[in-house]
């Protein structure tokens, strides 16, 4: 029994089904079958007996899958050891978005450069929709962006979420009319009052520009005039020079260019969340300083929100 093998034989245990083992370690469900046929033909004993729609593990069986766990903690081990190694004289490079990602730099980057002075550590600023594209093609190792992610070939940590909320004018009527409400982080509106209003909105295949559908979807709710657009920035400047209403991420209006001309405020039927977290390619083995650098990004968001 080989490497291969033992994966084989921990897939087979872990889900009790050789088509959901087969999905897991990328074989196809007759192959899987004949390995478990050849197995039990080699040593003269059943790994697994069938019981109703699941595999159960032998006693033989349990006595090789002890084994082929340790084997592979051994592999993983060896790879992980291998990849620090290698990665002693290579740069990570991190994608984080501009505004925010500028914000999270200048607090995380110093503190985690001060214990980890011989890495080479680099900021790329990137547009979150082509995150997964770079880390797919292996010009960023990581990124911050949002999650969940529904790709099999990535992995990710999350390391915050903020409330989707409505930023406007000061100055605006609506303003006065905001009322505190259970969950929501913000004085609450009524966005039917806003019918007549621009909205400046981000496509609705980006995040601010889908969650605003949510928002509208809620509460029935379909604003006269919308003006797409494709960077939020663009649209946070408008904002705050009095141009229209839109959705955005709490907390991103800190980073215009005049936030205090700008009131934030709660919308919808109940509170819709961004979930922030780091990405990186799933079978990417990353250096053991990641640990350290996630969480001074995770801490460097927290401080944004005035939570440290």
């Amino acid at each position: 029994m080989d490497l291969r093998d033992m994966h084989y034989l921990i897939a087979l245990h872990k889900y009790g089904n050789i088509g959901k083992a087969a999905d897991e370690v990328h074989v196809s469900q007759p192959a899987l079958s004949k390995f478990l046929q050849q197995q039990n033909q080699y040593y003269g004993e059943k790994l697994f007996t069938k019981q109703g729609h699941k595999l159960q593990i032998t006693e033989f069986g349990e006595m090789l899958l002890k084994y082929a766990m340790q084997f592979t903690t051994l592999e993983e081990t060896m790879n992980h050891e291998i990849s620090c190694w290698q990665s002693k004289n290579k740069p990570f490079k991190i994608a984080l978005p501009g505004g925010s990602g500028r914000h999270v730099l200048s607090i995380a980057f110093p503190k985690f450069m001060a214990a980890y002075p011989d890495v080479d550590l680099r900021y790329i600023d990137i547009h979150t929709t082509l995150a997964y594209d770079k880390i797919r093609s292996g010009e960023v190792d990581a990124a911050v962006c949002g999650i969940p992610v529904d790709d099999a070939d990535f992995s990710w940590k999350s390391i915050y979420r903020e409330e989707m909320v409505l930023a406007i004018s000061k100055n605006h009527p609506i303003v006065k009319e905001g009322v505190t409400r259970s969950g929501f982080s913000h004085p609450w509106i009524d966005l039917h009052h806003l019918k007549e209003e621009t909205f400046i909105l981000l496509a609705k295949t980006q995040w601010p520009g889908a969650a605003a559908e949510t928002i509208f979807k809620q509460i029935n709710f379909t604003p006269q005039k919308i003006t797409r657009i494709t960077d939020i920035q663009t649209a946070a400047q408008l904002i705050s020079v009095g141009v229209g209403a839109t959705i955005l991420i709490d907390k991103y209006h800190t980073f215009m260019v005049n936030p205090e001309q700008v009131s934030i405020l709660s919308c919808g039927e109940e509170p819709v969340y961004h979930h922030s977290g780091i990405v990186w390619k799933k079978d990417r083995i990353l250096p053991s300083y990641c640990g350290d650098l996630f969480r001074e990004i995770e801490l460097s968001f927290k401080h944004i929100a005035g939570e440290t």
